[in-house]
């Protein structure tokens, strides 16, 4: 700060640049980090009841105590809502037709997710890219002085390794949100694994042990559902 004080108005600004560079970037990062961990958490709770439930009348029942708990009680009740027949038709449709519409389902929640957790991931990219060329551009600009001992060029040198400093960890934390991104999306494979044996079942009032028709224990999703 010192070093920067001595500057110019140009090398101020720059240092306020960067200054807002690094709030954008750990605002951006906390809020994601914080909507990942929501996600997660909802992902474990629901997937856990969903192992649980041996057949369809549990599975409804599961929906029915998570709803509005995030996204996954919507999907099933979607997917069930899907299998379910005319009125007076008997039990919903199972089998492959029941696979087939899971499987569209997932894949256009999955696609709708993949959108949501990339939103703002630009921007982070973006601040790691220009970071170090609002430092070099303060290096820069301090070389034009009249001597190279101007004291300017310590404070250009100093905002060129804050320039570097926020984009190292804003690619940091950009990899960090990707791999947990692709965490969570792999939750809806498992989902669609435990949902499978209920859908070819369709309706019934035969309820199994604890132990899920994929063969998942909570043990199992818990050690899943990583973080």
């Amino acid at each position: 700060m010192h070093f920067v004080a001595q500057g110019d108005l140009v090398l101020k600004s720059l240092f306020v640049l960067l200054a807002i560079m690094l709030f954008v970037s750990a605002y951006l990062t906390l809020l994601k980090a914080v909507s990942l961990i929501f996600r997660f958490v909802q992902a474990r709770r629901f997937l856990i009841g969903l192992a649980e439930a041996g057949s369809w009348r549990q599975l409804e029942a599961l929906v029915g105590r998570l709803a509005g708990d995030g996204v996954w009680p919507r999907l099933a009740q979607r997917v069930m809502a899907g299998l379910k027949p005319p009125p007076g038709a008997g039990r919903p449709s199972g089998g492959p037709a029941g696979d087939v519409l899971a499987q569209r389902l997932i894949a256009r929640e999955i696609a709708a997710q993949t959108l949501d957790l990339r939103r703002g991931l630009e921007v982070l990219v973006a601040i790691a890219w220009a970071a170090p060329v609002v430092g070099g551009a303060a290096v820069g600009w301090a070389g034009l002085g009249p001597t190279p001992l101007d004291p300017a060029l310590g404070g250009a040198t100093a905002l060129l390794f804050l320039g570097l400093a926020v984009a190292g960890a804003t690619l940091l934390a950009c990899l960090g949100l990707r791999v947990a991104g692709r965490l969570y999306l792999a939750q809806f494979t498992l989902f669609q694994q435990l949902l499978a044996p209920i859908l070819r079942q369709g309706r019934s009032d035969s309820v199994r042990g604890v132990r899920s028709p994929s063969g998942f224990h909570q043990a199992e999703i818990l050690s899943i559902n990583i973080i």
